[in-house]
């Protein structure tokens, strides 16, 4: 049986205050008391150690191989992304979250551009802009997936969102002289 390390961590929080947590292994932090060597800290210590087992294991879904959950995965690996600069980094992964969420489920060999279309953006026909983001990043993990190994179950021989126009997005005006004078 495998040992699981323990720990007990004296840390200062923002307001100057000790605090001292239990760890074992890579579970849960339980508070201690902070005057380490007492009657109630060793209690406290030992109630910890007895009753904290195993570190629970983490629960996620298991992604499917072939999936586009799989495919936002094996871009998100991909030197394409990790090269890119942290604040883009930042704006990719809440549309690869949205994506993976509602759609990660789909099959990657059974994109279309009618499934595209019909169960990817119509939930944005009211909304251009957004329907453009998720299209782009569409198009990235397409591009990816056509990159990929002819081994791999994510490969795409052709591009599925080819033909598909951009939504069309209204123009932005600029503001006339009395709507900039009532603003100021």
């Amino acid at each position: 049986m495998e040992q699981l390390r323990c720990r007990v961590s004296v840390r200062r929080d923002r307001h100057g205050q000790t605090r001292v947590y239990f760890r074992r292994g890579k579970g849960a932090r339980i508070p201690l008391p902070p005057d380490i060597g007492t009657a109630e800290f060793n209690a406290a210590y030992a109630t910890a150690l007895e009753n904290h087992g195993a570190p629970k294991r983490e629960r996620g879904r298991t992604v499917v191989p072939g999936t586009i959950a799989a495919l936002i995965i094996s871009y998100k690996k991909s030197p394409a992304y990790l090269g890119l600069r942290e604040t883009t980094h930042v704006g990719y992964s809440s549309r690869l979250e949205a994506l993976r969420i509602k759609h990660g489920h789909r099959t990657v060999s059974g994109l279309t551009r009618e499934r595209i279309e019909n169960g990817i953006l119509a939930e944005y026909a009211d909304r251009p802009g957004a329907a453009l983001a998720v299209l782009k990043m569409l198009r990235i993990l397409i591009r990816h997936a056509m990159g990929l190994d002819k081994s791999n179950v994510l490969k795409l021989d052709h591009d599925p969102s080819a033909g598909i126009k951009r939504p069309k997005t209204q123009e932005i005006r600029a503001w006339t002289d009395n709507e900039a004078a009532v603003y100021e």
